[in-house]
């Protein structure tokens, strides 16, 4: 039979082990983490001392929900917000897909999705603080038109550089995006005209936030399956190389 004493000893023996193991792990992470965790908490909190500095807008309505400080309903531009984050996703999805597949080194598919999720955090800003229909030309006097050329230019320089690409693909589901995208925004610059005998206003606006929001779900559902099946690929064959 052990005695106690020696159980109570052991017992010591491996919390004091078990503390220094976790010392020892907690001042290995610091030293890791330390430049990391400098270039992005000082930039944030520049930020955020700017926020509170600055004297033109009120320091609340910079950092509270826009619906808060408008005092509006929660679901007020519900189907936007949702958007908005199906945006993020699909941009998050392509910046990380981009970095996974540096390691297999596919060269012209981390070209594609590096400026895959570029074109798609463009979208999202523009989608997210109306940057083509307020900001640009009201601030800059920028033309909305003039926005719009932009983006077709960018969008079929994009796809003639990917082109091979995205032939490649499922890009079906892509040409749905493009297709409810192009409906949505015929609509907004009056390309399209619905007689008025045949809905409302309402029923308008409707019809194009409905088709833009069909679009993101295309274009997001697009990129997640074509980076989950390159990446498996890519994935497969460098399995299958070093074996």
């Amino acid at each position: 039979m052990i005695p106690k004493n020696t159980i109570f000893k052991s017992k010591n023996t491996v919390l004091r082990q078990q503390r220094a193991g976790l010392k020892s792990n907690l001042i290995h992470q610091c030293k890791i983490l330390l430049p990391t965790l400098l270039k992005i908490y000082l930039p944030l909190v520049w930020i955020l001392v700017i926020i509170k500095w600055q004297n033109i807008i009120p320091t609340e309505n910079l950092t509270k929900d826009p619906l808060a400080v408008a005092d509006n309903p929660f679901y007020f531009g519900i189907l936007s917000q949702v958007g908005a984050l199906f945006w993020c996703s699909c941009a998050a999805i392509c910046f990380f897909s981009t970095i996974l597949l540096t390691k297999i080194h596919q060269t012209k598919l981390i070209l594609f999705f590096f400026f895959s999720g570029c074109l798609t955090t463009a979208l999202l800003l523009d989608d997210l603080f109306l940057l083509h229909e307020f900001v640009l030309p009201t601030y800059l006097k920028i033309p909305e038109k003039v926005v719009y050329l932009i983006y077709v230019i960018f969008v079929f320089l994009y796809l003639i550089n990917f082109r091979r690409i995205i032939q490649s693909t499922e890009f079906i589901v892509l040409v749905l995006a493009f297709a409810f995208f192009g409906f949505s925004v015929s609509i907004d610059s009056s390309l399209i005209s619905i007689p008025k005998s045949w809905i409302g206003n309402k029923d308008i606006y409707f019809i194009e936030d409905g088709s833009k929001f069909l679009g993101i779900i295309s274009w997001f559902t697009y990129f997640i399956r074509t980076c989950l099946i390159q990446i498996e690929q890519g994935w497969y064959q460098r399995v299958k190389i070093t074996e």
